[in-house]
């Protein structure tokens, strides 16, 4: 999450109920988009999400389908919304009881459900995007905790190689289904989802307490400058910690 497609709480809230309440169909849907796209080529903005680029949007859809980008689009702005109501809080403490509350919230089998959509098999294991949890991540700036200690080893709950380039998550769940059918393994998905939900809220409460949440409506070059140090720091040492594990092997 930046500032860049993040709305004012107001805004996304309003957009939220836009974006319910639109009865495009799909053929509707191409039609507006591409209209858009062709009036403004590179600066298109989305139709359901008007921070977010015409082409990302457009490619959600292709790769994806309509439902499932108009339920992206939704639990997009309900973060916006979440992160809103966390910076309103004027103590560390609130912010991340609050924090914990919303990421508790959604270990539930209707979230989890629409993170699979977006899911990919590669040999054993399932690949989910776990954007949300991303954002929060970002926001507090616990990468290193959390990819140091839980994106290495015999069994990592994430797969964090694309974060750096891509700023994608995913959260790793082994499988011994020999097809592409998520059914018989969302129980062992919720939970895996539940433990790296517990492993961040653990992170967050061991936070100092001058450690607060980014106002990225506000971020001065100076912060923005040093969080880029830090995340160019963590590279090195994470690239340089798989490696070392792969010569253990």
């Amino acid at each position: 999450m930046t500032n860049a497609i993040l709305y004012e709480k107001e805004d996304a809230v309003k957009r939220i109920e836009y974006v319910k309440g639109l009865r495009l169909t799909e053929r509707e849907y191409l039609r507006k988009i591409r209209k858009q796209m062709l009036k403004y080529h590179d600066n298109a903005n989305g139709i359901f999400n008007s921070k977010i680029p015409a082409q990302q949007e457009l490619m959600i859809y292709e790769n994806y389908g309509y439902t499932n980008l108009k339920h992206y689009i939704i639990n997009m702005l309900n973060d916006n919304v979440n992160y809103c109501n966390v910076l309103e809080c004027k103590t560390h403490d609130e912010q991340i009881e609050l924090t914990c509350k919303y990421l508790k919230d959604s270990c539930n089998l209707d979230y989890v459900l629409d993170l699979c959509n977006f899911a990919s098999k590669i040999e054993d294991k399932w690949y989910i995007p776990v954007d949300m949890l991303i954002n929060w991540v970002d926001c507090y700036m616990i990468q290193r905790e959390l990819f140091m200690n839980y994106a290495v080893g015999d069994n990592p709950l994430l797969f964090a190689s694309h974060y750096f380039d891509e700023n994608v998550l995913f959260l790793i769940v082994p499988t011994d289904n020999t097809n592409q059918n998520l059914n018989n393994d969302m129980n062992t998905i919720l939970k895996r989802y539940e433990k790296i939900v517990n492993v961040i809220c653990n992170i967050l409460n061991d936070l100092p307490e001058d450690r607060m949440i980014d106002d990225l409506f506000n971020m001065t070059d100076e912060q923005i400058e040093k969080n880029r140090l830090y995340i160019d720091k963590l590279e090195e040492d994470y690239e340089k910690l798989i490696e070392d594990n792969l010569e253990d092997e």
